[in-house]
């Protein structure tokens, strides 16, 4: 059995870690102007101050960054 993790706190995971390299992860919300456009997460360089990646999966980012182990998943 997998411990649970909810989306709120991957995304404070997420914030924590990326930093160190000066991005950011944002949430745009289903109503914005541009949620056709960036997707339900995006990435913010903060040093350039220009959209790094946009679409973002917070499950692969955070496998990838290794803020979430594999004896753990994201519960809705």
């Amino acid at each position: 059995m997998k411990k649970p993790v909810t989306e709120r706190a991957l995304i404070k995971r997420l914030n924590r870690h990326l930093p160190k390299d000066g991005l950011k992860l944002f949430q745009c919300k289903i109503n914005a102007h541009g949620h056709h456009e960036l997707g339900n997460y995006y990435i913010v360089d903060t040093k350039m101050n220009m959209i790094n990646a946009i679409h973002v999966d917070i499950e692969h980012l955070a496998r990838h960054e290794g803020v979430l182990k594999e004896y753990e998943e994201i519960i809705k």
